[in-house]
């Protein structure tokens, strides 16, 4: 694969995917125009054949690293993200890192990332999307690792890490953080994690244009956290998102929540309430978190809740003086 790629037009390759090679020796040639970059199964050894961490900087030596926008790596091992591993991608705007066996995440990890964009102008924005998913060694996400993409980052996904048990600032982090520009944050199929830490949402506070805020579906700060190890009689995971829902302003930083806890010891299905900010500001929260209680004062306006709990399915939708339950 790496041999086929020395015979591609180095004037028009802007995308390259490695797929399924099993041992690396070879960096990649020298491609001007390379923007993208996909790794999946892809091996690197040692002389006796021992997998080590891919060599990402000694395998793009050749590459212009700056213009590369979109990088991947899935079921290519990389343990560590060290301070060094993305020097000279400050052109980066997606990273996806699934099942590479990751371990830990040093809180510098993103700084050649960060650059200076021109606000307003779409074609010069900055890194913009980060997914971790799978890695089942990785046991704390640090948050404050997004500290140098702060000002561009809109989306995060972090899934089906099962081993991870911190989501949260490390010990030395900074005392005030803002990622202005995220407008959704997904944490799902993390097994063992229970909450997320109010002080990490207190980061989140996407803000609507004037223009924006004539689509409120389509541009809400949005939060999920759901098929993670939060039992349902645990109050803890669901009081500090349902007190970051609350917090939001209805017109131009309205907040939607997705929110589930997982089967608890005593055998209760899973449930889960879904709403905006008005919705949650009528939330009841139940001392077990086993049921889900609403205000019924009349909404002032149109929204949709679903809810699941161990009597079934059931859609709750509000409209102008009236609250409906359908069944």
């Amino acid at each position: 694969m790496i041999a086929s790629l020395l015979f591609l037009s180095q004037a028009s390759l802007t995308k390259a995917a490695i797929t399924h090679c099993p041992s690396i020796i070879t960096p990649l040639p020298s491609l001007r125009k390379l923007a993208s970059l996909d790794f999946e199964a892809v091996r690197s050894v040692d002389a006796n054949g021992a997998t080590l961490d891919f060599p990402l900087q000694a395998f793009t030596a050749l590459v212009n690293r700056t213009k590369i926008t979109s990088l991947s790596l899935v079921d290519t091992q990389l343990s560590s993200l060290d301070k060094d591993l993305f020097f000279q991608f400050s052109g980066l705007k997606e990273l996806r890192l699934s099942r590479c066996g990751l371990q830990r995440i040093d809180v510098n990890a993103f700084a050649p990332l960060m650059r200076d964009v021109s606000p307003g102008n779409p074609f010069d924005a900055g890194f913009a999307k980060l997914t971790v998913g799978g890695n089942d060694k990785l046991t704390v996400f640090p948050w404050d690792v997004l500290l140098p993409v702060s000002k561009t980052l809109e989306t995060v996904s972090i899934e089906s890490n099962s081993n991870l048990v911190s989501v949260a600032f490390s010990p030395n982090s900074p005392t005030t953080m803002s990622l202005p520009s995220v407008v959704s944050l997904t944490v799902t199929g993390n097994s063992a994690l229970k909450l997320i830490p109010a002080d990490v949402l207190d980061t989140l506070h996407y803000k609507k244009s004037a223009v924006a805020e004539a689509l409120p579906v389509l541009f809400n700060l949005s939060v999920v956290f759901t098929n993670n190890g939060n039992a349902c009689d645990d109050c803890q995971g669901l009081s500090s998102l349902s007190a970051w829902a609350r917090a939001g302003t209805v017109n131009s930083e309205d907040r939607y929540l997705d929110f589930a806890c997982s089967r608890d010891a005593a055998g209760n299905a899973p449930e889960q309430a879904t709403g905006t900010t008005e919705f949650w500001r009528q939330y009841v929260e139940p001392r077990t978190c086993r049921a889900v209680e609403t205000s019924t004062t009349a909404a002032s306006g149109t929204s949709t809740l679903a809810v699941w709990n161990s009597a079934g399915f059931i859609l709750l939708a509000l409209i102008p003086g009236a609250l409906v339950l359908h069944r």
